[in-house]
């Protein structure tokens, strides 16, 4: 699964490819605050159990 650090610099295009890949992506420029927490919490928690990830890589 895949989301954006920052709100204002996600590049459409290649969240995009990353989807049409056929990862999980959440994130697109512009998103409001909410919208961003939004993301995050669907990257971080997930599965029938919503259970949470065991490793976040930070670049």
């Amino acid at each position: 699964q895949w989301s954006s650090c920052n709100i204002f610099s996600t590049q459409d295009h290649a969240a995009a490819a990353i989807a049409k890949a056929g990862i999980p992506v959440y994130a697109w420029k512009g998103e409001t605050d909410e919208e961003y927490i939004w993301c995050i919490e669907q990257t971080i928690f997930f599965g029938d159990d919503n259970k949470p990830l065991n490793m976040i890589l930070d670049d």
